[in-house]
This record gives C-alpha cells, structure tokens and sequence, in this order.
C-alpha cells in the first residue's frame, strides 16, 4: 500500500508528464517559423516609407534622391517639400514575393543640390536584399536606365 508521500510524488510525476507532452504538441502543431517568411513580411513597402536613392548608368555622377509611402500597393509621394503627409499618388507596385515591379506615373526625385526632377515616368524591377533594403533597375520614359536602391525609412 502506497503511502501519502509516495501519492504525491506519483501525481507530481503525472503533472510534469502531462505538462511536457502539452508543451511537446505545441511545439509540433504551430505552423512553421522560417527566416524567409520572416525577411518577406519585414521586407514588405506596404505601409513604409522609403528613402531611395539612383544613379544613372550612363552617368555615374548623376545620382538622384527622395522618399515616397506605399499604401495598399499605390506609391505616393508629398506634394510639396512643406506637406506633412505622402498624399500625392505617383505610381503603382505589383509585388510578386521577394521581387516586385513598380510603374511610374508622376514620380519625382531630387538631385544632390536640392533640384528637384518632376514628371518621372517609367518601371522599376526591384530585388530582395536583406531586412528593409530593395535594390534593382529604373528605366524612365526617356530610355535611361538608372540603378535604383531603397532602404525602409520610417513605419
């Protein structure tokens, strides 16, 4: 006959058993984390902005720069240096997981001096980098091929 001491070690033993195959089937029945279903969400314009930067292939001195907001896969822009908010739509992003497309309408960049350059037509073929970091080819309107990189700049 088992005593009161014995008793309590057998339901100790039952209750870190249990406890151990509850925490085994969690593990188990999660769905999957891996590091590219982490890098895609994080990696992700919607919502973000972004700070880019493009130089010309031709013209290796000819580097331009500026910011603009994805929302809802519609890139916009400020409508003034002043405006406090992205609300100029300036293009359209059709991302296909870690490459996506952007096509201009109305983009606009700035040089090193502050001119700024206006009426940017043309499409983007952008890459995955790493966490927050896009880079890949501009070809505007005019036929120039550009070198465009983009890093997340704010939330």
């Amino acid at each position: 006959m088992k005593t009161a001491k014995q008793n309590s070690k057998s339901v100790e033993r039952v209750n870190f058993l249990s406890l151990l195959l509850l925490i085994t089937c969690q593990i188990f029945n999660s769905s999957p984390v891996s590091a590219y279903n982490n890098f895609y969400d994080a990696g992700e314009f919607e919502g973000a902005v972004w700070k880019f930067e493009m130089t010309s292939k031709a013209e290796r001195r000819k580097k331009l720069q500026g910011r603009f907001r994805v929302e809802n896969n519609v890139l916009y822009q400020k409508k003034t240096p002043d405006d406090p908010s992205y609300s100029k739509a300036v293009g359209k992003n059709y991302p296909k997981k870690l490459k996506t497309r952007m096509v201009l309408t109305d983009f606009r960049a700035f040089t090193k001096k502050g001119k700024v350059v206006t009426d940017m037509k043309g499409s983007f073929w952008l890459d995955f980098n790493r966490l927050g970091h896009w880079s890949g080819t501009m070809i505007d309107g005019k036929g120039t091929h550009w070198n465009f990189k983009c890093v997340r700049f704010q939330e």
